[in-house]
């Protein structure tokens, strides 16, 4: 965590106190935390229209296949609690209070299977 508090220090305090001030300089902070954050920012603001689109598909193809509405607005109800447990499982598994069993394989002596 503390790595990435300095990527964002360094994009947010001292790189503009420091070079903010000279005309026509572009400055970047690179490195595999820098590249870590820009992928999570791309990938957020990209998640609702991809959610959006397997929703939509999933409405038109169900009516188009059933003839029903009722059935696909159940199909939609039905990917989007997925996709809220599979979110709810993901932030559970990368918590940055420590490494958790993430694996698809049940513990000895339980019978539950994914994350933990």
């Amino acid at each position: 965590m503390a790595a990435v508090d300095s990527v964002r220090h360094l994009r947010t305090e001292l790189l503009p106190r420091a070079l903010g001030r000279v005309p026509g300089v572009e400055y970047a902070v690179s490195g595999e935390i820098a590249r870590g954050l820009d992928y999570s920012a791309y990938q957020g603001e990209r998640i609702p229209w991809g959610i959006g689109f397997v929703c939509l598909a999933t409405l038109l193809v169900t009516v188009a296949v059933f003839g029903s509405v009722v059935l696909a607005a159940l199909g939609v109800v039905i990917n989007l609690a997925a996709v809220v447990v599979a979110g709810a499982c993901w932030r559970r598994c990368s918590s940055t209070t420590g490494p958790r069993d993430c694996s698809a394989s049940p513990r000895p002596g339980s019978s539950g299977r994914g994350c933990r």
